[in-house]
């Protein structure tokens, strides 16, 4: 039996206010947000029909007695949704153009789309956020563009969003934006071990978390792993190295995971907990969309190409292989059963050929002595003695409580998946074109020495200001240099891992782009955008900056000096959002996070009636 659940669920996520989670985009704050006039008009309102969930409900207990039956979290309906036939356009100072439509989804728990038709011009912005604002995903630009002009966006909660369309005067051409799908989410994945749930939490007692002590060893090879989530099915995969000498994002699956909306697939990384307890539901990083390498159904390989290469911030892996067929000695699959966060399982003998019905030799089977595989497990990679992936999960009788004779699965072979008969039905053509090595470990790739984290661009008023981006480097003596007149660097701080600009007011009435670029030492380079709008946008204030943190990163201990005089409250927060420390202080004082792990964190300072949150880096 395939291990995957199916269900109409487009993309899930529990979100946080920290925005870890949110896809690959540039950030900003939707553009409506700056136009008091525009932001305080009513939108007009698509309302979906009503979802009889009671009978929904009904239908999923009676497929959940077979494990290949339709598991759903939401309910898709189709729609034709775009500027020409709902919503409202309005025309701003300078010229440029905004279309905004709600659409409401009684009693959803949640709310997230398909874009049937995406193509954006340079400069143009999507946003989608719920109707009081807490919860915003975007900005998607024109480097979300894929060959099939299609979108998949994460979860929005809540039974009502907003979706806001920005595009700038004289565009190259004229964006095309059309919602095709609307799914209206009846399951709540915030709260783990619900008997209706699936996803965080949901997995069987006897799963191991990835990094509890069997994962050690193994943190490059759980880094290549990444829960699937499309329109209808969870599944696990993994990056995969190839030898021509660049990472292109190949990534590994099962071939029963396949569906053509894979364009729209989205892909979890990092979703895992830190620590060998859950905890409470973590953060992730995500990749939207994917192009079709090769697949076969014999062995049940499926070859992707994600749509962009995993940023450094990721901490990706390309993940080795061996197609050499050799017996492996010894066995370890990582993997996300029932779609919940990531675990490891462990064989410790040889494994064996197959011999469940239909697969035969093209799969190996093993044996879990640790752990087991579950539902959303598919397409997970099977590694040897060597940390090389030598197969992807089709499916097997393991489950906790089951007898040892009964812990078995099959993964289809990478020796078997090599060869076929064109480069559509084989691995040899994109992994090594040369087919001439068996065996290749896995690397960390020469991703770019420094990168903006929590989005290259924010979107400001006429009215001069401050904004502070957060960097990630890889690399010390990293150096910053403004390309336009009015923005100005302030402070580009390469032991805080901050950058700290200034920009002037925009007199005029149109909108322009300031950058900002890095460089490293080598050379690398990275661009932060300051997009500002003209005239008659809101006036607001500067950035707020009511703390300095240094040393950042730390070791342990860090000092907090106030930038204005008062007793300020102050909440240390880890990244998947729990309080791990509180505090009060004047002047300047002390956090010591000597007890806490390696990681980042999130310091939230209140003063005066103010809040500022500043990211903190412990490295030891």
């Amino acid at each position: 039996m395939a291990k995957f659940y199916r269900f109409t669920l487009l993309f899930c996520a529990v979100c946080i206010t920290l925005q870890v989670s949110a896809q690959l985009s540039i950030g900003g704050k939707p553009v409506s947000f700056l136009y008091p006039s525009i932001a305080e008009r009513t939108v007009p309102v698509v309302q979906m029909p009503d979802v009889d969930v009671p009978a929904l409900l009904k239908e999923d207990e009676e497929n959940m007695n077979g494990i290949e039956k339709p598991y759903r979290f939401g309910f898709e309906m189709a729609v034709q949704i775009n500027p020409e036939n709902a919503g409202v356009t309005d025309l701003l100072p300078g010229g440029d153009k905004l279309w905004r439509v709600a659409i409401t989804s009684p009693g959803a728990k949640s709310i997230n789309f398909i874009f049937s038709k995406y193509l954006l011009p340079e400069g143009a912005q999507l946003f989608i956020y719920n109707a009081d604002k807490s919860e915003i995903i975007g900005a998607f630009t024109a480097a979300n563009n894929q060959e099939d002009e299609q979108l998949g966006t994460t979860l929005v909660f809540g039974d009502m969003v907003i979706v806001e369309y920005y595009e700038p005067q004289n565009p190259a051409f004229h964006g095309q934006v059309e919602i095709g799908t609307v799914v209206h989410g009846y399951r709540s994945l915030a709260e783990p071990n619900a008997t209706d749930e699936r996803g965080f939490g949901a997995s069987g007692s006897c799963n191991i978390n990835v990094n509890c002590p069997l994962g050690t060893g193994w943190e490059s090879q759980r880094n290549s792993v990444a829960k699937i989530v499309n329109g209808g099915d969870w599944c696990t995969g993994a990056l995969i190295g190839n030898t021509g000498g660049s990472p292109t994002p190949y990534f590994l699956t099962a071939n029963h995971c396949y569906a053509n909306s894979i364009g729209t697939w989205v892909f979890w990384f990092n979703y895992q907990s830190s620590s060998c307890s859950n905890g409470s539901n973590p953060p992730y990083n995500s990749i939207s969309g994917s192009t079709l390498k090769a697949r076969r159904a014999n062995s049940d390989f499926c070859l992707l190409q994600l749509s962009s290469a995993p940023p450094g911030s990721f901490s990706p892996y390309y993940a080795g292989w061996d197609r050499s067929g050799a017996v492996p000695t010894n066995s370890t699959g990582i993997h996300h059963p029932s779609g919940d966060i990531k675990k490891i399982s462990r064989d410790d003998n040889p494994a064996t050929n197959g011999s469940a019905g239909g697969w035969g030799a093209d799969h190996w089977r093993v044996y879990w002595d640790q752990g087991v595989t579950e539902g959303g497990s598919s397409g997970s990679p099977l590694f040897d003695q060597n940390q090389r992936i030598v197969g992807q999960l089709h499916g097997g009788a393991s489950a906790c409580g089951n007898s040892p004779a009964n812990l078995w699965d099959e993964y289809g072979k990478v020796s078997d998946s090599w060869n076929g008969s064109s480069a559509n039905k084989r691995l040899r053509d994109w992994l090594n074109p040369a087919n001439n090595v068996t065996t290749m470990d896995g690397y960390v790739p020469a991703t770019l020495a420094i990168e903006p984290t929590g989005g290259s661009n924010v979107n400001v008023a006429s009215s001069e200001g401050i904004e502070l981006f957060d960097i990630l480097s890889s690399a010390g003596g990293w150096r910053a240099e403004s390309l336009s007149p009015w923005v100005k660097v302030n402070r580009a701080d390469d032991g805080f891992g901050e950058l700290e600009v200034s920009y002037a007011e925009n007199s005029a009435s149109a909108t322009r782009k300031g950058i900002v670029r890095l460089t490293s030492p080598s050379g690398a380079q990275s661009d932060v955008t300051v997009t500002q709008f003209g005239k008659g946008s809101k006036a607001d204030q500067p950035t707020l900056r009511l703390a300095t943190l240094f040393p950042n990163p730390t070791a342990g201990l860090t000092t907090v000096k106030l930038l204005s005089k008062g007793t300020a409250n102050v909440t240390v927060f880890d990244m998947t959002g729990r309080a791990v420390m509180q505090l009060q202080g004047e002047g300047q004082f002390n956090l010591d996070l000597s007890g806490q792990a390696n990681g980042i964190y999130y310091v939230r300072i209140q003063l005066n009636g103010e809040v500022s949150t500043v990211r903190l880096a412990v490295q030891r």
